[in-house]
């Protein structure tokens, strides 16, 4: 039968990142963070994985979007030993 699981996709942040942290503080998904930038998720998803550099233009609006400045985005080596 054809729907019959229907279950919610759940978007799983990664706390391993000072973006990850940030958005897991607001309470927002990928996608609603996508939404409100005009980001797309896989470039969100690509930032919090490390596996894009952040684009100049793009940090500026993710953290506008998450009202904190844009350098409290930045992989800081010494949070590596955190947690």
């Amino acid at each position: 039968m054809r729907g019959w699981c229907n279950l919610r996709r759940v978007n799983v942040i990664s706390q391993r990142t000072p973006l990850g942290r940030h958005i897991k503080a607001e309470g927002i998904t990928v996608t609603r963070l996508s939404n409100v930038t005009q980001i797309h998720p896989r470039t969100i998803s690509d930032y919090l994985a490390g596996r894009r550099q952040f684009n100049p233009g793009h940090l500026a609006k993710i953290a506008e979007a998450l009202d904190v400045e844009p350098e409290e985005l930045f992989y800081q080596p010494e949070m590596a030993d955190v947690g």
